[in-house]
């Protein structure tokens, strides 16, 4: 029920201020000591960078709440199909953000001045987006409390937490393993193929997977495996032309744009095109594992999905090359049965299996999410525009 939903927003912020609120509490007796870590004690001016990276971490907690409570909006967005204001607010938050770093830069404010204008870019996104959604969060009828809300939606927090911990280990943990296997030249070359290829992909695939999300939390029984099948042929047939073109093109296109000393960012590009190409059929269709609230399914691949490519970097090949390419495959592989447990999970809701939206309403009124719900495959498709 849309009461519901806006008493969880509120839940929500709530948790999200506690959160913060005790990270920055503890950054007043941590900075000292995780800016001791960060640096190397036998450079020269170690203790001016000690003294300044101790100072940008006071900031971890506002910044934190800032993009945190920017991403719960943004869910609240999604549900009401007002996919408009998500973009216009993205694009104002990326405006404010740059501008101000850019401003701060000119005036010689250094890296103070960018941790200064995150916050400050970040802190007039927020207030934009509430100023234009004004009048949207009151409950004004029946809604579940706070903690029975906690209660019904406890998962989220109990596995969707270590299965973001999971995908942290992996991103970062490749990059952490290629430097010491290979070389610090080797982490360059390997992150600056990712950016390049995820960034264009990225942008397609957040589009499609707002979408994509709230027909899935919105449908009821009996259309969930024909929405996923929708989605995965969708992506397939957008993918099919741009990675082919990466796979002919990238060696040469990447050194001819950024330099011959980027070669082999652009054959790490090539290899690495099965692996991203499964990675963005698969992406519109991850929240299904959300929606149906099978959420310890999705742990368990994360963690197979985490382990598979640091196992193959620490055992692989000397050669960048050949590891990647193992890798690549490797993951291609994991990806083709998510998209098989996506079906499967898919097929089994659409069968009775599992928890369905309508034993959250406690009565037989409908609302105005209900309605959308009845409508969704009727009305006009966002997606087809």
């Amino acid at each position: 029920r849309d009461n519901d939903a806006r008493q969880l927003l509120r839940l929500g912020t709530v948790i999200n201020v506690g959160v913060c609120l005790a990270v920055t509490v503890a950054m007043v007796f941590l900075a000292p000591w995780v800016a001791g870590v960060m640096v190397d004690p036998t450079a020269a001016d170690a203790g001016q960078v000690e003294s300044s990276l101790r100072s940008w971490l006071y900031a971890v907690g506002p910044i934190a709440f800032l993009m945190a409570q920017l991403v719960l909006m943004s869910y609240w967005l999604t549900r009401t199909k007002n996919f408009r204001q998500i973009s216009q607010n993205k694009i104002f938050q990326s405006a404010s953000v740059s501008g101000m770093q850019i401003g701060t830069g000119l005036i010689g404010m250094g890296v103070s001045g960018l941790v200064l204008a995150t916050i400050a870019g970040q802190a007039a996104s927020l207030l934009n987006l509430l100023s234009r959604t004004k009048g949207q969060y009151r409950i004004d009828g029946p809604a579940a409390s706070k903690g029975e809300l906690a209660k019904r939606y406890i998962k989220m927090p109990t596995l969707n937490g270590p299965n973001a911990l999971v995908d942290a280990v992996r991103i970062n943990g490749i990059n952490f393993m290629i430097g010491p296997r290979f070389s610090a030249a080797a982490v360059g070359q390997f992150g600056m193929a990712w950016r390049l290829l995820q960034a264009p992909m990225g942008l397609i695939n957040a589009a499609i997977s707002q979408v994509f999300f709230q027909r899935l939390a919105t449908v009821r029984r009996g259309g969930m495996l024909r929405i996923v099948r929708q989605a995965l042929v969708r992506s397939a047939l957008i993918g099919v032309v741009p990675f082919t073109l990466i796979f002919l093109l990238a060696p040469w296109i990447l050194p001819l744009v950024l330099g011959q000393q980027w070669q082999l960012a652009g054959d790490i590009a090539r290899v690495l095109t099965p692996w991203l190409y499964l990675n963005f059929i698969t992406s519109p269709i991850s929240t299904v594992f959300v929606v149906v609230k099978r959420q310890f399914t999705m742990l368990l691949f994360s963690i197979a999905y985490m382990a598979t490519p640091l196992t193959i970097i620490a055992l692989g090949s000397p050669d960048l090359l050949r590891t990647m390419g193992w890798v690549a495959w490797g993951m291609a592989g994991l990806l083709v049965v998510f998209l098989g447990l996506a079906l499967l999970v898919s097929w089994q809701y659409d069968r009775g299996f599992g928890w369905t939206p309508e034993e959250d309403v406690e009565d037989d009124t409908p609302d105005e999410t209900v309605e959308r719900a009845e409508q969704v495959v009727t009305e006009d498709d966002p997606l087809e525009r």
